[in-house]
């Protein structure tokens, strides 16, 4: 594996740990304020998030 590759590998890892933070601080934010289900909301939050950064991530 070139170090290209694994820095690309480094840079996704760093992206979904990224997202997974955004998700979670936006859990906490809205803690209270919604009845519905918490996991189904984080997952559309964790899909949201990724799909954010893969609209700015450069190929």
């Amino acid at each position: 594996m070139d170090i290209h590759a694994k820095l690309d590998e480094l840079h996704t890892f760093a992206d979904l740990i990224k997202d997974r933070v955004d998700v979670l601080k936006k859990e906490i934010s809205n803690q209270g304020k919604s009845k519905k289900p918490v996991e189904n909301k984080s997952l559309r939050l964790l899909a949201e998030a990724r799909a954010k950064r893969a609209k700015y991530r450069i190929s």
